[in-house]
């Protein structure tokens, strides 16, 4: 499987998601999918150089792969890696917040999806940082 299969694989379900949450248009959930890629330096937002590792939720991300404790997904297993973002509306105060996930292939189709937490200290790098551990993995 290539990252490009990955990627329509993983668009086809994300739109299949938001095309089953409701039966009303307005009441349906925002879904927005961005895949990681490596940023040029104008694009940066800031100047943060890559970490040994990144701590989410349910596992840790560095140069190896993705560490959930009892089992790794090794760079070369993922493909397609994105950040799925939902949007939901809190009606009782009558604001917006975000849910974000990071979202991936397998070889076999298989997607996965994990919560990622507070990534706002990232500055929106994190992308730029999966697309980082991936050529560490490939160089070493």
């Amino acid at each position: 499987m290539t990252d490009n299969e990955a990627k329509i694989i993983i668009g086809d379900h994300v739109k299949q998601v938001s095309k089953n949450s409701s039966w009303w248009f307005l009441a349906r959930r925002k879904f927005y999918l961005d895949f990681s890629a490596l940023l040029e330096p104008y694009q940066k937002e800031a100047n943060l150089p890559l970490p040994g590792h990144l701590e989410f939720p349910h596992f840790t991300m560095n140069n190896r792969g993705l560490d959930f404790g009892d089992f790794t997904y090794k760079w070369d297993e993922i493909f397609g890696t994105g950040i799925k973002e939902e949007e939901l509306y809190n009606s009782s105060n009558e604001s917006v917040y975000y849910r974000r996930h990071l979202i991936f292939c397998l070889e076999d189709g298989t997607i996965k999806e994990y919560m990622l937490g507070d990534t706002t200290y990232l500055r929106n790098l994190l992308g730029h940082f999966m697309e980082q551990y991936k050529l560490e993995f490939y160089n070493h």
